[in-house]
């Protein structure tokens, strides 16, 4: 094998044995949304997309792989900065870097790379609002959701990130999992609602800035790069390359304690992780995971992002996030499995049921993290969909379903009381708050919620409470 395909197969088989834990970062779900929000704010394709959300991912992947160079990754956490000074030199040198190697993929011609250096930049850039304590200070006494960003308001004071656990030594880890420190890096951590709208607006705001500065080096770049076509072979690259994001994040296991990365805890498998692992690293390298093990195109954005060092030159003006947008919350508090009749079978007849849901909210589709093996949850889930306030309506489609191995064979959960339907479609009026078609009345901003079930003859029959709102974006 070339040593290029060891790195992708050592770092399977380490995290199948649990030799490694994930990095710590938004999950995986998280960034990927994000990341998809954004670039469609600026007329970027699916396939443009697609290769940002996977270039994002690895940072997080190859962060964990054995060999030295790799650990160059680590710095494009936004951790181990334990002041304002060391906070400003990072954004001064991530800024300036990623400005220069987006201007030179531009000016060589290269809207792949421009992409790829977007998608990787991206990850610093989110993981700042969910591993500083920008939500607390920045925050304190505003209502959600503050749009405000670091370059909005550089000055501020008090700044601080958690520890990163590969680096500075001295420090206490306060960055904690899911059961403690300061990051909001899955929806079950305190105001990770709050940090996740913080980082769309910065994201936005960073796509925005790349945009123009690849148009200044080579005009019309943009429109190849939002445009983007691969050939067949790269597009079903691509798609393992995303399938891999998600399953290897959803049915990560480990000793140490993660139970999925995802979107959060619940969701690890290690039978269908070693299923899964198995194809992954057997699978000759795409062109993008070649970028990191080969190319090494994060090495262009990585030096001097320690935080201390020479101060990086002065942050630049950066385009403001346009406050025309609102967020639609779909809030999901329980999901349970409903008693069976005597000729019906349980959803899962092997055991309990492997739920997942996914809502699609204005022509988005958002994957909630599977609860592996319950039939009564309690989740966190909460998609937040942004969407222009100028809309009247904007439609809504939830579907439940019971993991069976990800793939097809998924089963659909009858939650709709009509017994010609199993999922649900209603449209909610921005104005009003009122919801129409499968689901009826009037949203109440977090304090009502909504129980619908399933009813007889439908098979796989479950119950849902839902708690539907908006909220205002502000500077």
């Amino acid at each position: 094998m070339k040593a290029t395909f060891l790195t992708k197969a050592v770092v399977a088989l380490s995290l199948l044995a649990g030799a490694l834990a994930p990095a710590h970062a938004f999950d995986t779900g998280h960034h990927a949304d994000l990341t998809r929000e954004a670039l469609s704010e600026f007329g970027c394709n699916n396939t443009a997309i697609k290769i940002a959300q996977v270039e994002n991912w690895l940072v997080d992947y190859y962060t964990n792989a054995p060999a030295a160079s790799i650990h160059d990754l680590e710095r494009l956490h936004f951790d181990n900065l334990r002041s304002p000074g060391q906070i400003r030199n990072y954004w001064c040198h991530l800024t300036d870097h990623t400005l220069k190697a987006i201007q030179k993929a531009a000016k060589d011609d290269q809207p792949l790379k421009v992409l790829a250096l977007l998608g990787m930049s991206l990850h610093a850039v989110q993981d700042f609002y969910t591993h500083s304590n920008w939500v607390e200070v920045q925050g304190a006494g505003k209502a959600a959701y503050d749009m405000t960003t670091y370059f909005d308001s550089p000055n501020v004071g008090g700044l601080r990130t958690g520890r990163y656990p590969n680096a500075d030594p001295v420090s206490d880890d306060d960055h904690g999992r899911y059961l403690g420190g300061m990051n909001h890096d899955a929806y079950g951590r305190p105001s990770w609602d709050r940090a996740y709208v913080y980082a769309y607006a910065a994201s936005v705001q960073w796509v925005g800035a790349a945009k123009a500065w690849a148009e200044k080096a080579r005009p019309g770049i943009w429109d190849k790069v939002q445009a983007i076509t691969l050939s067949e072979k790269q597009n079903q690259a691509l798609d393992f390359d995303r399938e891999a994001a998600y399953r290897l994040s959803e049915w990560i296991v480990t000793p140490s304690g993660d139970n999925g990365h995802w979107k959060g805890w619940g969701s690890g498998s290690p039978l269908a992780l070693s299923g899964f692992s198995k194809v992954w690293y057997d699978t000759e390298n795409s062109i993008f995971l070649k970028h990191f093990t080969k190319d090494q195109w994060y090495k262009e954005l990585t030096d001097g992002l320690q935080g201390t060092g020479d101060v990086g030159p002065a942050l630049p003006t950066m385009p403001q996030f346009p406050l025309n947008r609102g967020a639609v919350r779909i809030r999901t508090t329980l999901v349970e499995e409903l008693p069976v009749g005597a000729t019906e079978l349980r959803i899962d007849p092997g055991g309990s049921p492997d739920f997942f849901a996914r809502v699609r909210v204005d022509g988005l589709t958002f994957y909630e993290s599977m609860q592996l093996d319950k039939t009564k949850i309690q989740p966190f889930w909460m998609t937040i969909r942004f969407v222009p306030i100028v809309r009247g309506s904007i439609p809504i489609r939830y579907e439940l379903f019971d993991e069976d191995g990800g793939d097809e064979t998924d089963d659909l959960c009858d939650i709709n009381p009509d017994v010609n339907k199993k999922h649900l479609d209603f449209v909610l009026d921005l104005k009003t708050g009122n919801l129409t078609g499968d689901l009826t009345g009037v949203h109440n901003n977090d304090s009502s919620a909504i129980t619908v079930a399933g009813a007889l003859p439908q098979k796989d029959r479950a119950r849902v409470t839902l708690v539907i709102s908006t909220r205002p974006l502000f500077r």
